[in-house]
């Protein structure tokens, strides 16, 4: 399959690799408060912050997964990884299977207002984040064996994700031999305010 890059100018496309690479940024730096950066993780009872990082890690990664897993984009102006370099087969095939695996409670929990939302959920913010940037470091060396410009102009964001995941804990194994992760979050509730009823 041939790249759409003809259908673009280069100043759009080194605009618009510029934002793929802020999705794994961001989900990199998110996932690193909200599962032990430096200082430690945010902690839950800061509720609204606490949200705001959870659904931003969440939400990134739904991008990433749009843009490196599923076929290139059904709307008009979604970016698509063809509009960077050749078609590419999304890898590692486990990252692929573990993130795939978090889309639609991504989702039903996030992205909309479902029934679903009313059972109790677990994030494995750690692992997916991981796997997500591992995607991106695949793809990145696919990039570069084709545009070694927006390669350069990528690259950065991969690293610099992998920088800010690296001080996280690590995955550990339980006594099967099987990896589990370690870090499992949840949505903060709503607290009560003080000061009346409205």
């Amino acid at each position: 399959m041939g790249s759409a890059k003809t259908t673009r100018g280069r100043k759009r496309l080194v605009e618009g690799i510029g934002h793929v690479g802020y999705e794994v940024w961001m989900t990199a730096e998110t996932a690193a408060m909200l599962a032990g950066a430096p200082g430690g993780p945010v902690d839950p009872r800061l509720g609204v912050v606490y949200n705001a990082l959870l659904e931003s890690a969440l939400i990134h990664t739904r991008a990433l997964a749009d843009f490196f897993i599923r076929p290139p984009g059904s709307y008009g102006d979604d970016m698509r990884r063809t509009d960077f370099a050749e078609e590419w087969d999304p890898s590692p095939s486990e990252d692929v299977a573990q993130i795939e695996g978090a889309l639609t409670p991504i989702n039903k929990y996030l992205a909309h207002l479902t029934w679903r939302r009313v059972q109790k959920q677990q994030w494995e913010i750690v692992g997916a984040t991981r796997a997500i940037v591992r995607i991106a470091d695949a793809w990145s060396k696919h990039l570069s064996a084709h545009d070694a410009e927006l390669h350069a102009h990528f690259r950065p964001s991969v690293a610099n994700a992998f920088k800010a995941i690296e001080g996280l804990a690590p995955d550990i194994t339980n006594n099967t031999g099987s990896p589990t992760v370690v870090t499992q979050v949840r949505f903060a509730r709503p607290r009560p305010r003080s000061g009346g009823d409205r």
